[in-house]
């Protein structure tokens, strides 16, 4: 039995692209590095995304605070609280630190859709 040669390569930091860079590039199928700003911009041309804004802390807090108050009257769940501006859905996407406040062209985001815009959330948040 021919056995193939195990290899071990020693790797650097260096050889690895930043990884924040990576996952935003492979979301966007760009090359190159983006600014904060630059993923915002790329974000709203996402399926069913009309606009997009970081957020942080305190209007995290107070959407949960929101949300909260609707299942104390029994409306929880995915619809338990639905907010509009201008007439489009109004949707909060990441963690409890920080978020995107996007606002979408449809009811309901299109699939994948919230997956990406969760991972644009973490990575645009490591972003200077």
């Amino acid at each position: 039995m021919d056995s193939a040669p195990s290899v071990i390569a020693e790797s650097t930091e260096d050889s690895f692209p930043n990884s924040t860079q990576l996952a935003l590039q492979v979301i966007f199928g760009y090359e190159g590095d983006l600014t904060r700003q630059e993923v915002l911009d790329l974000a709203k041309g996402l399926d069913g995304v009309k606009e997009v804004k970081l957020v942080g802390g305190p209007e995290v807090a107070a959407m949960k605070i929101l949300k909260d108050s609707a299942e104390k009257f029994g409306y929880g769940g995915e619809n338990g609280l639905i907010l509009r501006s201008s007439g489009y859905p109004v949707e909060y996407v990441g963690d409890a630190k920080v978020c995107l406040c996007v606002v979408l062209e449809q009811p309901v985001l299109p699939k994948g859709t919230r997956e990406k815009l969760t991972l644009i959330a973490r990575e645009a948040a490591r972003l200077g």
